[in-house]
């Protein structure tokens, strides 16, 4: 093989950075903000690259429900542990990632095993999810003014009746129900 031997006024370097985020703070939260802006991260992600020294511990406590989800699904794939969901646990977000995980997974021909404790947590996190909205739904039945009817199933609830977060009570949240629909859909197909 010939080497090649050009002159410097033949040939033009370019030097490219290695990583997509700046290392000096300004220009990294820059980039992190107009990635946020354009949708490639959310807000919570985004303030998780942000890891200067000053910031760390108020970035630890946002994002520890990303943390939290993020262990549970490596504790299931890699060493396959199971931890049932927790009602104090963002669990919209818990079904979103672990549905994502459970594609990345099973793309990666994950074992069957450990494919079955992620779909396991997603069924019993919707779970809990209704159980707790239909607690509320009680609560606010019960501390209805006596005689007055209980509002019709399906029915929409009077002007601030709302669940906390503008849920009609008995519904998932949107980002939660959307989740469950397209993990239901996934499932169905990957049994034929």
């Amino acid at each position: 093989m010939k080497e090649i031997n050009l002159k410097e006024d033949q040939y033009v370097m370019k030097i490219y950075p290695t990583n997509l985020l700046s290392s000096t703070p300004a220009a990294k939260l820059q980039t992190i903000q107009e990635m946020t802006q354009a949708g490639l991260l959310s807000a919570s992600e985004g303030r998780g690259l942000l890891n200067y020294p000053d910031l760390e511990s108020v970035n630890q406590l946002a994002t520890a429900f990303i943390d939290d989800v993020d262990l549970l699904i490596e504790q299931m794939l890699e060493k396959g542990l199971y931890h049932p969901p927790e009602a104090y646990s963002n669990l919209p977000f818990a079904i979103e990632r672990i549905q994502s995980a459970y594609l990345r997974a099973k793309i990666e021909d994950a074992p069957e095993e450990n494919l079955e404790l992620l779909r396991r947590y997603v069924d019993e996190a919707i779970r809990v999810l209704q159980t707790k909205q239909m607690e509320e739904q009680a609560a606010q039945v019960a501390m209805a003014p006596q005689g007055a009817a209980p509002p019709a199933q399906g029915a929409l609830p009077e002007e601030g009746g709302l669940e906390p977060g503008g849920l009609e009570p008995g519904a998932l949240p949107p980002e939660a129900a959307g989740a469950l629909g397209d993990f239901q859909e996934i499932i169905t197909q990957g049994e034929n």
